[in-house]
């Protein structure tokens, strides 16, 4: 995605706004399957320019939205980045979170996502 590359750049105000232009185009024609995606995009681009309470917003939109329409991967990223994140009250929720995340994947062949999300597992369990 044009997004994440520029992200990847440190264009975080252009990545951000790339993502939610995208965003809308998308709900404008009913195109939705991405939006969980997009919304977390918009989120890492809003914590990179220091927006710390916009991100989580949208972080969080990204998270029910994945969820509710089953988009394992997208669901999968989104808690990631939550955990990671570890806001709130002490990293508890987002723990929960990647788990429920992390039990909707099959693990029989673990994709990037699922290896990333696990080490962060372990690396949580252990604090």
């Amino acid at each position: 995605m044009k997004s994440q590359i520029l992200m990847d750049h440190g264009a975080y105000q252009r990545a951000a706004d790339l993502a939610e232009n995208i965003g809308v185009l998308s709900s404008e024609k009913k195109d939705v399957c991405y939006l969980p995606e997009l919304l977390r995009l918009q989120s890492l681009g809003h914590e990179k320019l220091g927006n710390s309470d916009k991100a989580d917003e949208l972080l969080q939109s990204a998270i029910e939205m994945a969820r509710q329409m089953g988009a394992n991967v997208f669901f999968l990223r989104a808690a990631e980045q939550q955990a990671r994140w570890g806001r709130g009250d002490g990293g508890t929720t987002a723990r929960r979170v990647l788990e429920e995340a992390m039990t909707g994947m099959d693990s029989a062949e673990p994709c990037p996502d699922i290896k990333r999300a696990n080490k962060l597992q372990k690396s949580m369990a252990q604090l």
